[in-house]
């Protein structure tokens, strides 16, 4: 099995304390908050691994879909600073503020039973999920994926060894969303397929596109967490290959 259970009493104690900042840092804005990813849904890997809170505000306190007024940014920077995601064995805090009346163009919405709604109340219409936007979104990142590990790439050469972790986990997310878009772009029911476990999206991925197992291979190697800088670099490389192979099975279709 790869990644494991966030422990649940943790997650609880870690939600609370977000949520809590949250809605000091906006006030009588808050609308409400969600939970996504493996910090809920497992395939977690322990320092590794993100709480991942979607948060919504009133549209007052927003200048944009996904940006709030630079003084509710301040706020939340300030209440969300204190938040320590090591000592809950987490990799990070990830928080994206959002309009509760205008949900980001560019983005395509959780797709039901992949999210928990964690406090206050769901935006209108957030429950309502467009099939053909999830596919054309899954195809759009296996079109990308050889140009954004190209770029992570780019990013290394300067770094630190002891920097070189923070690479690799940000290449870790292009990774885990193309072990779902493989399956999608060949036909897979998008909310089918993002409800798999991690192995079950990888054992599909890498049998339609992915000889050899790269991206298994890649993480694989996360726990335990953080790397050292010969195993990172030996996680890049993986990286590199499962992009050159994705675009070259995408040039076949």
């Amino acid at each position: 099995m790869l990644g494991g259970v966030f422990d649940p009493a943790l997650r609880v104690r870690a939600v609370e304390e977000v949520v809590t900042a949250l809605k000091r840092a906006l006030n009588g804005e808050f609308v409400g908050a969600i939970l996504k990813g493996s910090a809920l849904k497992g395939d977690f890997f322990p320092h590794w691994s993100d709480l991942d809170v979607h948060a919504f505000a009133a549209a007052p306190a927003m200048q944009g879909p996904r940006r709030p007024r630079p003084d509710v940014a301040f706020a939340l920077q300030r209440e969300l600073g204190a938040f320590d995601a090591a000592s809950f064995g987490l990799g990070s805090l990830q928080v994206y503020c959002l309009s509760a009346t205008q949900y980001p163009a560019e983005w395509v919405k959780p797709i039901p039973g992949t999210y928990e709604l964690v406090a206050g109340r769901l935006p209108d219409a957030f429950l309502d999920v467009d099939v053909a936007a999830y596919r054309a979104k899954a195809a759009q990142d296996v079109d990308q994926c050889l140009a954004f590990i190209s770029s992570r790439l780019e990013s290394m050469i300067d770094k630190p060894h002891r920097e070189l972790a923070g690479v690799v986990r940000r290449v870790g997310i292009d990774m885990k969303v193309l072990a779902y878009a493989i399956p999608i772009v060949v036909g897979e029911d998008p909310v089918r397929a993002w409800r798999w476990p991690l192995a079950t999206a990888l054992d599909t991925a890498e049998a339609l596109a992915l000889p050899g197992r790269p991206l298994s291979g890649f993480f694989a190697l996360v726990d335990p967490w953080p790397a050292d800088a010969a195993r990172a670099r030996h996680m890049l490389e993986l990286a590199l290959n499962t992009a050159e192979q994705t675009a070259r099975w995408r040039t076949r279709l």
